[in-house]
C-alpha cells in the first residue's frame, strides 16, 4: 500500500518544493554575503554574524539541493537534521543582531541622519528612522524564523516520504544482525 502524496505549499510536490527551498536558501546566502560587504556595519560582531549566516545559507542551499536531487532517504534525513540545527543557530544570531541594534542606537541615528542628508525641518527624523529600522528588523526576524520552521517541516515531510521499509533505524544498528542464542517458549495462556 503506497502512502498518499504530500505537497509543499498546497500544490507543489514535496521533492520539487525542497529543491525550491534549497534554491531560496542559496539565493539568500549569496544576497547576505554580498550585502554584508556593502555599507558600514553596526559592529564587527554584527558583520561576522551576517557573514557566517550567509555562508550557512549558502551551504544549506548547495548541500540540500544535492540531497534533494539524490532522492536518498538517509541524505535528506541528514539534511533535515542540519536544517533544524541551522534554524536554531540562525535564530540565535538574529537575536544577537537585534540586541546589537538596540545597543548601538546612537550610531544608527547618526547613520539615519547621514542618509537623510540636510533635512532640518524635523528633529524627530533620526528617532523615527531608528524606529523604522528596529520595526523592520523585528519583522524580518519573525518572518525568517517562520519560514525556517515551515521549510524545515517540509524537508522533514519529504524525508519521511522517501523512507522505505528498509530504512528503519534498528536495521542500521550493528547489533541488529545478531540472532538470539536461546529462544524462550512461553506456555500457552488458558483462562
Amino acid at each position: 500500500m503506497s502512502r498518499p502524496k504530500e505537497y509543499c505549499c498546497c500544490c507543489v510536490p514535496l521533492g520539487f518544493g525542497v529543491i525550491i527551498i534549497c534554491l531560496l536558501a542559496l539565493v539568500h546566502g549569496i544576497f547576505n554575503l554580498v550585502t554584508t560587504q556593502q555599507g558600514e556595519p553596526i559592529s564587527l560582531t554584527s558583520n561576522v554574524l551576517a557573514l557566517i549566516s550567509g555562508g550557512l545559507f549558502l551551504l544549506l542551499g548547495l548541500g540540500g539541493g544535492y540531497c534533494a536531487l539524490s532522492k536518498s532517504y538517509k541524505r535528506v534525513k541528514a539534511f533535515s537534521i542540519l536544517w533544524w540545527i541551522a534554524t536554531a543557530v540562525i535564530t540565535a544570531f538574529n537575536i544577537v543582531d537585534f540586541s546589537l541594534v538596540s545597543r548601538h542606537k546612537e550610531d544608527i541615528k547618526l547613520a539615519c541622519q547621514k542618509e537623510l542628508g540636510d533635512i532640518t525641518y524635523s528633529t524627530s527624523l533620526p528617532e523615527d528612522c531608528y524606529g523604522a529600522v528596529t520595526t523592520m528588523l523585528v519583522l524580518f526576524l519573525v518572518l525568517d524564523m517562520m519560514l525556517m520552521l515551515f521549510f524545515g517541516h517540509a524537508i522533514h515531510l519529504y524525508a519521511n516520504q522517501l523512507k522505505g521499509p528498509d530504512d528503519n533505524v534498528n536495521q542500521d544498528h550493528p547489533l541488529s544482525e545478531i540472532e538470539p542464542q536461546h529462544k524462550v517458549e512461553l506456555p500457552e495462556y488458558r483462562p
